[in-house]
């Protein structure tokens, strides 16, 4: 790497953040080598913009070994630092990394904050140990931390996955009362978590719920919303919601909601009406249907001999 002058820590630190942005470790990994043997003196800022450019490409290893180095030079280690290598850990899925990272936070007397517990808490939820994110949930009240969308999200997505709706439901319930303002994503999850606990009505009532709340739908609530009618048998009406997307929702169909559409139909063994889907719909909606759909349908019309709509 060609400078003028020599650069400073900052320089180096900004060029970190940048391709660390961009997922390039390669140019990641040719910085901070240069850093290095520029000697320029590293300090908390660039190991924290090396840890989480680490992180954030997924050299989960490379961060470990930073870290150690960090700790090994006798700097201080602020809440961010220890918070990315918890954020490291969960999404390895290492709930007891993380948790340590926590007990190495509190023995140094490191503030723990919002941001912590919200990465712990998804560590928990990652590892599916919805025990572990509920008393983290106590701790974080307890330590005077108010719980933010973020935490909520989190906690709901992770009770969704497994399918304990209520909880799920009464989260969102305790989220409104702190006033907090709900979004697409919170109310997507719990749209999967009633197809996954094939919970249509609770579904069809969460989708009226978040009208009411003024969050606006998206393809993918809408391909979400297909696969409850399907879990329902009722993919007719599954077909007429897509056709009131855009006069009543103004949401353009997209492929992601169509293709969700057909694959139901075809999981139904509905596949005439697969190919009907496929031959009218995208016309009348300005869609052009991607090729993997018709691949869907088409070895099922064979099977059955529907000749005259597979050709």
């Amino acid at each position: 790497m060609l400078f003028r002058s020599k650069p400073s820590a900052a320089t180096f630190g900004t060029l970190l953040k940048a391709y660390g942005q961009k997922l390039d470790l390669q140019s990641v990994m040719r910085v901070w080598n240069d850093m290095k043997a520029a000697d320029i003196g590293v300090n908390t800022v660039t190991y924290g913009c090396m840890l989480d450019a680490c992180v954030k490409c997924g050299h989960y290893d490379k961060a470990d070994e930073v870290f150690e180095e960090l700790k090994a030079s006798g700097m201080h280690r602020n809440t961010i630092l220890y918070s990315t290598m918890i954020k490291s850990y969960s999404k390895q899925k290492k709930l007891r990394k993380a948790l340590k990272i926590m007990e190495e936070m509190q023995a140094e007397a490191v503030p723990l904050n919002c941001v912590t517990f919200n990465s712990l808490i998804d560590a928990a939820t990652r590892c599916r140990d919805l025990n572990a994110a509920t008393k983290l949930l106590e701790q974080m009240k307890s330590s005077g931390i108010t719980p933010d969308l973020i935490t909520y999200s989190t906690l709901v997505k992770g009770f969704c996955d497994q399918g304990e709706m209520e909880v799920a439901v009464t989260l969102l319930d305790h989220l409104k009362q702190q006033g907090l303002s709900v979004d697409e994503i919170l109310y997507n999850s719990l749209l999967e978590g009633c197809v996954k606990s094939n919970q249509a009505t609770r579904g069809l009532e969460l989708f009226q719920q978040m009208l009411a709340d003024k969050v606006q739908p998206s393809n993918i609530t809408f391909s979400i919303l297909v696969k409850i009618y399907a879990s329902a048998n009722r993919l007719d009406q599954a077909v007429d919601l897509i056709k009131r997307m855009e006069p009543d929702f103004k949401v353009r169909p997209s492929n992601i909601v169509f293709s969700c559409l057909v694959k139901c139909f075809v999981t139904a063994q509905r596949l005439p009406q697969a190919a009907n889907l496929l031959l009218a719909l995208p016309r009348a909606m300005r869609i052009q249907p991607e090729q993997p759909m018709f691949a869907l349908v088409l070895p099922g019309l064979i099977a059955q001999k529907q000749l005259d709509l597979a050709c």
